[in-house]
């Protein structure tokens, strides 16, 4: 028998389930549904919100016919954030098969790589869905005090809101920041090649999309909900307390190979500059020996050696390519200009 026919003979194993697999066995739950995952969360968020505003105009505390941004969100978030760890499992695959490719791994692997870099400890999924939780008991306490609405409608139902929330915000910070530093080991293995920054490339690109994603899920939980929070002198400060570990993010896992490419960008240079050095002095010692066509020959070896030394020098080694960190730090400026507007110029006529 030969070896292709007894590998299709062969079972194959199953791919590597990812952690925590409560959550995944969630997803795959909504995956046997006979309705497509996007259906069902938006009727999810119209039948949710339905009935709170349906509860809020029998009991008055509405006008019928009158839409609440702060109870459409109470089923919106859930969504929204179940699809953010969706969508970050997807662009964490993309990136992990196009460094895969560019590495010169074999693909067969990238299952039990992606299962790895998407999957966390148990121990940390529990410490961090508990402190979330906490903190979601706080922020409902908050939003009592901030919405008009906050646990008068249906008092339960917000409070759990708050809680799932906050705990499954809480498992996808926890997990992007433990994605870094195993984007940092997988950075480590790699050799630097600074006209080759693919690998490169695919990991930063990653990095940008969870950054951002973080970032936007934040502000529309806030801007949408509550947007009294993040126009406060106190929500402001929160918010800019969040930019740190969101930069942290984005910038820890690549500062050592910009580091590394920056060494490897400085010796070709040096080896470049000594050819150069080289190549006039052999022009010098040619002309002074008259040897003309010596030197006709050397003319163009001299310039092949500057252009090259051009090339490097004008090579970059930051490892992202420039739209990336530009998608990154132009979000950052929405809660800067919205507390601005709110309190400079909202005083300045008037308001």
């Amino acid at each position: 028998m030969s070896a292709a026919v007894r590998d299709k003979l062969m079972p194959k194993p199953n791919p590597p389930k990812p952690t925590p697999r409560w959550l995944y066995a969630i997803f795959e739950f909504i995956e046997r549904l006979p309705i497509p995952a996007w259906l069902l969360g938006l009727l999810v968020i119209l039948l949710g919100s339905l009935t709170l505003h349906l509860e809020a105009w029998q009991r008055g505390l509405l006008p019928y016919g009158t839409i609440d941004s702060y109870l459409i969100t109470l089923t919106t978030y859930p969504v929204l954030i179940l699809a953010a760890w969706l969508f970050l499992d997807n662009r964490a695959r993309l990136a992990l098969a196009s460094f895969s490719k560019s590495k010169g791994k074999r693909l067969p692997g990238l299952d039990r790589l992606v299962a790895d870099f998407i999957s966390m400890p148990d121990w940390l999924t529990v410490f961090g869905f508990l402190g979330g939780v906490t903190g979601g008991y706080f922020n409902f306490n908050i939003a009592i005090d901030l919405s008009p609405l906050g646990g008068r409608v249906i008092p339960v139902y917000e409070l759990l809101s708050f809680l799932l929330v906050s705990g499954l915000l809480s498992l996808t910070v926890l997990r992007v920041l433990l994605q870094t530093v195993k984007m940092h080991r997988l950075y480590q293995g790699i050799e630097v090649n600074i006209f080759n920054t693919t690998p490169l490339y695919a990991l930063s690109r990653y990095a940008s999309q969870s950054t951002l994603t973080l970032l936007l899920v934040n502000y529309a939980m806030i801007l949408i909900s509550l947007p009294e929070f993040l126009l406060s002198p106190y929500g402001f400060s929160v918010l800019m307390l969040v930019f740190a570990p969101i930069l942290i993010i984005f910038f820890a896992p690549l500062s050592s190979v910009n580091r590394r490419m920056r060494q490897e960008k400085d010796r070709l240079l040096a080896e470049l500059g000594d050819d150069l050095n080289d190549g006039v002095a052999r022009v010098l010692r040619a002309v002074r020996r008259e040897k003309y066509a010596e030197i006709n020959k050397l003319r163009s070896t001299i310039s092949t050696l500057k252009e090259g030394w051009e090339i490097v020098r004008k090579v970059s080694t930051w490892p992202w390519e420039p739209e990336t960190l530009r998608n990154l730090l132009l979000p950052l400026l929405i809660p800067v200009i919205a507390f601005l507007v709110q309190r400079y110029l909202g005083s300045l006529f008037g308001g």
